[in-house]
This record gives structure tokens, sequence and C-alpha cells, in this order.
């Protein structure tokens, strides 16, 4: 199997005040690196991060909680500081995401497509924090990007066309940041492919 690896992240994502008016810091120094097979066995498994979720689906501002609560990991790579300089390697993963399906329906069914996928070929597939959004981690060959054949935007673009084209759903645009972040959430029905 081909290993994977992703900086991993504690909340925050962003800097806020908490209710007792202290401020709280982004978390932009990585705690440890993580293959694609921990962060399935966290997305699919963990308590603690089930009951994340929960709140986080709870809570009335559900953006604003995900930021303040949800881990989060660098899908295209390690970091050793959350920016664009501090690249340390690349992963051979790129992520898409789609945002604001319908139901939580439409996001499963959407996940186990993506998934089935014989040309996108997804190593990892789960619902997003939302419910209504589904994240896909796509292979590629990093060495193609170390010689120059094509770039990680090129490759972005060309994953995002085929999904809207094939599925009829709009690409968050983001994924193409190679820093970007990517919150991790509880789906028991997450999919994952060994390559």
């Amino acid at each position: 199997m081909k290993n994977y690896h992703f900086s991993y992240f504690r909340a925050p994502v962003t800097t806020y005040t908490d209710d007792d008016g202290r401020k709280v810091y982004a978390n932009l120094t990585p705690h440890c690196v993580v293959d694609v097979r921990q962060v399935y066995q966290l997305v699919s498994r963990d308590e603690r991060m089930r009951e994340l979720t929960q709140r986080v689906r709870a809570a009335p501002d559900m953006g604003v909680a995900k930021q303040r609560w949800l881990p989060f990991v660098t899908p295209c790579g390690t970091f050793s500081r959350r920016n664009c300089q501090s690249l340390q390697e690349l992963s051979g993963l790129l992520p898409i995401d789609i945002d604001k399906l319908a139901s939580p329906q439409e996001a499963a069914r959407l996940r186990s497509a993506l998934a089935a996928d014989p040309y996108l070929r997804p190593v990892l597939s789960f619902v997003s924090p939302s419910g209504c959004g589904v994240k896909s981690f796509l292979p590629y060959q990093v060495e193609r990007i170390r010689r120059g054949d094509v770039s990680l935007l090129q490759l972005f673009q060309w994953a995002a066309t085929y999904v809207e084209a094939m599925y009829g759903v709009a690409v968050d645009g983001s994924g193409k940041d190679v820093v970007r972040a990517c919150f991790l959430c509880h789906d028991a029905e997450a999919v994952f492919h060994e390559e």
C-alpha cells in the first residue's frame, strides 16, 4: 500500500474570543504527522470524533463551531507550519470538497458514487462536518509534479471539471490551495481504499 502523509492540527483553525473574553489563537503548528489510514480510523471509529461531530451539527452556527472545535489535516502534504513556504512533502493526494448538497442522504449517495469512480479512484471519501457535503482524497503521482509535467492546480482543475460534469455538483475551489485545511468529522460509513 502506498503511504500518504498529512499534517494533523488540533482545533481551532481560526483565532477567536471565547465567552470569557479570552483570545484563543489559531493553531498553525501541526500536532503530528498522520497517514491516510489513521485519518480513516479517526473519521470512522473514534468516539470523541463522533461526539464532536454531533456537537458541531447541533450548534446554532455550524460554521463557527467547526472552526473552533474540529481537528483538521492538510491533505496535500506535511508542513512545519501552516503556510505555503513551510511545505515539507507532498502527500500524493488531492482533496475534492463538495458542499451544500440537498440532504444527508444525497451526501451519502455522492460519497459512495465518488468512492466507486474508476477514474478518480479516491483513497478516502467521507461525509463532511455539515452532513450535507463530501470530501474525497484523490491520488496522483508526486513524481509528475516534481518533473514539472503537471501542476497541482492543473490536477485540481481536471478533477473538479470531471466531478462537475459527471455528477452535476460544484466543487469548492479552495481545494487548489496546497495548505488548505480539511476538517475531520465522524462518518461511520467512510470509504477507504488501499492501493
